[in-house]
């Protein structure tokens, strides 16, 4: 089973579907999913890092571009999917 972490940032301007259907498309397709929303600038980059190391086997970015470039910055990337507007829309990240 894939373990997944969603950063979700709920401010971002492209984050019009949210979260927790994402999640929920996630989990139907058989991933373990655990959600994080940010609270602030800087934050999924934090989450990113602290999550390194915790087991994940994929990270999730759900909000506008600034949020995919910290979850997916160089050196922190597992494997990357972007999860842009849409329903159940996820596109190959790095």
């Amino acid at each position: 089973m894939t373990r997944a972490l969603l950063i979700s940032n709920p401010f971002a301007a492209r984050a019009h579907t949210g979260a927790a259907a994402i999640r929920d498309i996630l989990q139907r397709g058989g991933w373990n999913v655990e959600l994080h929303t940010t609270t602030g600038p800087g934050d999924a980059r934090g989450v990113a890092e602290q999550a390194r190391g915790a087991g994940f086997d994929v990270f999730v970015s759900h909000g506008g571009d600034g949020t995919a470039m910290q979850v997916a910055s160089p050196g922190r990337v597992l494997r990357s999917v972007s999860c842009r507007v849409g329903p159940g829309t996820c596109s190959p990240g790095i």
